[in-house]
């Protein structure tokens, strides 16, 4: 590159005070690096739930198995008609104190409890049943990992997995974008 003009412009005198209020020349500290927050409604929201459910539980749990089983749990919930009348006519602190709401929460933990045991024995017994979720997963994995290269640059792999964005990455390639 090779710089063939500049211009120089009368913004007219300033003046300058040297040695006098020097406090009010000196720069704000940062934050500590990493103290910024999100204030993407959903990353706050997700990161609450981790952090109760970090309270709760105890064991070699990461942040993906605590989502995984709010998720699941949640998402049976979802599906239950009864709990949804009850969510549309009633505050939420009411919809809270229903025991149809627990029970209903302790019915779709132990009916998610019985579905991963049944689908990790299916899987762990049958060659042809791993061959074919290696084959679904294949497509979900690569296509979250360059969907985060994409994201991350040449920055570290080590952030969480983002299903959703696995999916419509999967998605997407599959309809050839």
């Amino acid at each position: 590159m090779k710089l063939t003009h500049y211009k120089l412009s009368d913004t007219g005198e300033q003046a300058i005070k040297l040695g006098q209020d020097l406090d009010d020349y000196k720069l704000k500290p940062l934050t500590d690096i990493g103290s910024g927050k999100s204030h993407d409604p959903e990353v706050v929201m997700l990161s609450a739930i981790i952090a109760k459910m970090n309270e709760l539980f105890e064991g070699d749990l990461t942040d993906k198995d605590m989502l995984a089983l709010a998720n699941h749990v949640g998402g049976l919930m979802m599906d239950n008609e009864m709990l949804e009348e009850q969510a549309a006519a009633n505050t939420m602190e009411q919809f809270g104190a229903s025991p149809d709401y627990k029970n209903v929460m302790l019915d779709s933990v132990a009916e998610g409890l019985d579905k991963y045991q049944e689908m990790a024995k299916q899987v762990l017994n049958s060659s042809r049943i791993q061959d074919g979720l290696s084959e679904i997963l294949l497509d979900l994995v690569y296509a979250g990992f360059a969907e985060k290269r994409k994201r991350l640059g040449s920055r570290s792999l080590k952030q969480s997995f983002d299903v959703k964005t696995a999916i419509e990455a999967s998605a997407g390639r599959q309809r050839g974008l």
